[in-house]
């Protein structure tokens, strides 16, 4: 059989020239960094790919070279005569040559041997563009692949079957140190602390085969002895052992301790917390007991915050709150909160166009929540909740209630929390009469009927799935949300407050590079309106604060807040004032100005998408362009054609320590929606045209947002 001697290895304390090469390829990575940095360059790289690759993706090995491509502004024909947009990155001649050897390295690692690396570059005076032509070859694959000396402790099949590694596949040396790994975690978590694990392989160049042993020491079974707890002060231990999901006599589990671990600082109790074993080593061969050790560094248990900000549809707005941490002890907490918006709304230009002064009120909350760390599990919390709130929509509605809340969250893994509520409150809905018109024929300027208080009691399901690499910018990831509500009588809701509703909402990231990100979402909807009784007519109907809406910041940024979808007008009629503040009288007849007021009637269905391509521009500024769709069904008044409407546009982002601040600017290519028009006769409204059209001048179809955070 022949050998290469270059990587032939034995047990895994023979893997030491792999770790020297290892090594030495990111020293010279690192090395080069420096000298990318500290060196005068002349070129430029403008392009930088991979041709011929099938077994390693283009990011892998764009990762484990030293020459890196300029950022997406500096590369593109139609930005990069900008000097000041984008990163440069500049071309070092040595560091690309290594870069051959670099992935030459990379294959034969990853079971390669005859993989032959040539390059292509075109260089003009100031920009190189390069191109690596990579041919694989045939690759070593695993023929055998043997565990031995686990069978007491854990089933072979059970072991081989959880390996990166497996027969059949190229012979990865990166794969054969992570399955040794993986067959250490395996029997830790079977309650073998201190087991040893050896790999060897023989590889036949001539056959294109490995044969790859694994030899393990499981060691004794071990339970545990004991739980110490370090470093609590004001808390109790008592509540630090609640949180342990260890008790004396139970086999030892390295993912139990990750999980008693996760539980304490999921209390936010702590801002440190460290969970091991007393003795690391193995001590003599006869061990089966092993004590534990929780070491935890106590935070703030009381905290007071504020703060404030300016939001282009909130106007001014501040928060503020106090907290109380192992409030009664266990580990509880009471948290006290006040927010406040809208506030100096005629310094707004969001809020001057909306003439309602209801809608143009002062907003607030005012909210107090017990939180039960550990309701009956580890794994399960509850809190209780109570407010007052008064809620408005842009141009839609205001909701004025105050009540409270029962919340059960069971969390399932790291980022999977499924919510169980039940919400029970007493408020009023006040909106446009115009909608009441609309929707259900009620056409009295005074709206006593719909804007008296009535009582709303909900049950509710949640599930989120969170698997993103960043709450405020991710760039890789998926986010899974699915949400359900019921309101009805037989559960203690007015007539009037009774509807089903659900929605679906999915976000992907996907990362095409240093700081490129594409990013998509979907977010369907749909209301199961009751049927209720109204001047001898029987009407599906859903109160206005429960409906859907699409167009803003955070949706369709084609559209004003709230304007996509169907809606009504009312036209108003007042004097003109000269100069001297009297009405404008011409021929005897007073001069008046016309205006129209739209207010959103919302849909009981929605379909959402957005996809957006985020990219750097200049340090901490980056860019986006995007292309949001959606549209309202099921809305009155339908529109003639539901189609979906679709709104391209461009956005900046600068990146702050509270996310980035964002303005997007969306062009909306649709002429108005057409709808009722109404006028106010005093003590009703008269519709004036079924289809009104408004004009609209060009610069109408730009949409210009300012918000803080990414739109999904």
């Amino acid at each position: 059989m022949l050998r290469w001697p270059s990587i032939q290895g034995g047990r895994i304390g023979r893997v030491g020239r792999l770790t020297a090469l290892f090594a030495t390829l990111l020293l010279g990575m690192a090395s080069s960094g420096q000298s990318q940095q500290g060196l005068p360059r002349d070129l430029i790289v403008r392009g930088l790919s991979f041709k011929g690759n099938h077994a390693i993706n283009g990011y892998t090995l764009g990762i484990s070279i030293a020459t890196s491509n300029s950022s997406w502004a500096a590369t593109w024909p139609v930005f990069r005569t900008l000097d000041f947009l984008g990163e440069k990155r500049y071309f070092d001649e040595t560091e690309f040559r290594r870069d051959v050897l670099r992935i030459q390295a990379l294959y034969r690692l990853s079971g390669f041997l005859e993989a032959k690396v040539d390059t292509v570059v075109h260089r003009t005076r100031k920009d190189v563009h390069i191109q690596f032509i990579i041919t694989e070859g045939t690759p070593i694959r695993v023929t055998r692949l043997l565990v031995s000396g686990a069978e007491t402790a854990v089933p072979t099949k059970e072991i081989v079957q959880h390996l990166p590694l497996r027969e059949g596949k190229p012979f990865s040396r990166f794969l054969l140190r992570a399955s040794a790994d993986t067959i250490r975690t395996i029997l830790q978590n079977s309650g073998y602390p201190f087991v040893e694990v050896y790999s060897g392989y023989d590889l036949d160049s001539a056959a294109r085969s490995a044969e790859v042993t694994y030899t393990v020491d499981p060691g004794k079974l071990a339970r545990i002895s004991a739980v110490a707890v370090t470093g609590a002060r004001q808390i109790q231990p008592s509540v630090v052992r609640r949180a342990v999901g260890l008790r004396s006599g139970q086999k030892f589990s390295q993912a139990a301790l990750a999980e008693t671990q996760r539980n304490l600082y999921r209390t936010d109790l702590f801002t440190y917390v460290s969970v091991s074993l007393v003795d690391s080593v193995r001590n003599s061969p006869d061990d089966s007991l092993v004590a534990i050790q929780v070491q935890v560094n106590e935070g703030k248990l009381r905290v007071v915050r504020a703060g404030a900000g300016y939001g282009a549809l909130d106007c001014f707005r501040g928060i503020a709150g106090w907290t109380g941490r192992n409030f009664f002890g266990g580990g509880r907490s009471l948290d006290v909160s006040a927010r406040l918006s809208k506030v100096g709304t005629q310094l707004c230009p969001g809020l001057i166009s909306d003439k309602d002064s209801v809608r143009r009120a002062l907003n607030y909350e005012l909210a107090a929540t017990f939180r039960e760390p550990f309701l009956f599990t580890r794994s399960t919390s509850g809190a209780l909740s109570f407010f007052a709130e008064r809620h408005s929509e842009v141009n839609t509605f205001t909701r004025i209630s105050r009540g409270g809340e029962l919340t059960v969250t069971q969390l399932f893994g790291l980022n999977s929390p499924v919510n169980f509520t039940y919400d029970l409150s007493s408020g009023r809905t006040i909106a446009d009469p115009a909608i009441y018109c609309t929707l259900l024929n009620v056409c009295q300027l005074e709206d006593t009927i719909f804007s008296a208080r009535r009582r709303e009691s909900t049950l509710g399901a949640g599930i989120n799935w969170n698997r993103a690499n960043s709450v405020m910018d991710p760039s890789r990831g998926t986010v899974l949300s699915v949400q359900l509500r019921y309101a009805a009588p037989l559960i203690g809701s007015d007539d009037q407050r009774q509807f089903t509703r659900g929605s679906l909402e999915l976000a992907a990231y996907h990362s095409l590079g240093l700081r490129t990100v594409f990013a998509w979402r979907v977010r369907l909807g749909a209301l199961l309106p009751a049927q209720l009784g109204f001047l001898a007519a029987t009407k599906r109907f859903v109160p206005p604060d429960e409906r859907f809406y699409l167009g803003g910041p955070n949706t369709v940024r084609g559209y004003g807040q709230n304007e996509l979808g169907p809606l009504v007008r009312v036209r108003t009629r007042k004097p003109l004032q000269n100069s001297e503040g009297k009405d404008s009288v011409v021929n005897g007849v007073v001069v008046e100005d016309t205006l129209y007021r739209a207010s959103p009637t919302g849909g009981d269905r929605v379909v959402l998408g957005n996809a957006e391509l985020r990219f750097p521009i200049y340090q901490r500024l980056s860019g986006a362009l995007f292309v949001d769709v959606g549209e309202i069904y099921g809305g009155e008044p339908r529109a003639p054609a539901e189609v979906l409407h679709v709104t391209p546009g461009i956005g900046l982002r600068f990146a702050t320590p509270i996310g980035p601040i964002r303005v997007d600017v969306g062009y909306n290519p649709q002429d108005p929606t057409p709808s009722p028009l109404y006028e106010a006769v005093p003590p009703e409204l008269r519709k004036v045209e079924d289809a009104f059209r408004p004009t609209q001048k060009w610069s109408d179809r730009f949409h210009v947002h300012l918000s803080v955070g990414q739109p999904f």
